[in-house]
């Protein structure tokens, strides 16, 4: 009888986390075959060998992200460098989302820029002041005028529970003066996130990003809004 025969058979687990392991290393030798092109995309004050160790973690914290077909992992990590972003939750510049394509039948990934993301890209134009997006509470003292004479004020009282957002809204300042405003009720913002792939497609919504941080993709989309009108 061979070696193999003798051998116990796996549990369900571990052949899980063997073919999560192989996949992983799978993964990691891609990436390590893709430097030169992240290198390239980088700017000079991020490594390669930062942006692979981010993006591992993030595939250690979110193993779906390894069902996900090659060709849209590398390129949501391709699309991060090019930005100079780190795809880390924690961070909260960017995002690498799986998702499942119900019309190819197959998971992928979808790069997402986070509110700080969108930050730093706004401050890195060198003709940005300040950036700020808020969400407004039950409770909170909130009163806007849009038009010839925009006025926004915002007193927090406390609340801190995303349950009872009622607004967000974002200004964005200039250097050399003036300033974009805009608001957004919650109503608006959850349409907005019921129609993102993410979202609508999540067989666990409170594991999506929305679920997790609905308050920094709240106001990260509030932000969006105006970002056309930003260098």
């Amino acid at each position: 009888m061979s070696e193999n025969q003798n051998a116990p058979a796996l549990t369900e687990e571990q052949q899980k986390a063997l073919v999560l392991k192989e996949r992983k290393q799978k993964v990691s030798g891609l990436l390590e075959r893709y430097t030169p092109q992240l290198a390239q995309a980088l700017p000079k004050f991020l490594t390669p060998d930062k942006m692979m160790r981010v993006a591992l973690t993030a595939m250690n914290k979110n193993p779906k992200l390894l069902e996900c077909t090659q060709t849209s992992l590398i390129g949501s990590i391709l699309t991060s460098a090019q930005l100079g972003l780190l795809p880390d939750e924690v961070l909260g510049e960017a995002y690498l989302i799986p998702f499942k394509n119900n019309r190819a039948n197959r998971m992928e990934c979808q790069f997402m820029i986070g509110y700080k993301g969108l930050c730093t890209l706004a401050y890195r134009s060198g003709v940005v002041q300040s950036v700020q997006a808020r969400a407004v509470f039950k409770g909170d003292e909130f009163e806007f005028e849009m038009g010839l004479n925009e006025r926004l004020v915002h007193r927090p009282k406390g609340n801190k529970n995303p349950a009872e957002i009622t607004h967000f809204y974002s200004i964005v300042r200039m250097k050399e003066g003036g300033y974009v405003m805009n608001v957004m009720t919650r109503e608006e913002v959850e349409k907005i996130r019921n129609e993102s792939a993410n979202y609508k497609f999540a067989y666990k919504k409170e594991d999506t990003v929305w679920g997790k941080y609905f308050e920094e993709m709240g106001c990260k989309t509030v932000l969006r809004r105006i970002m056309k009108y930003v260098p």
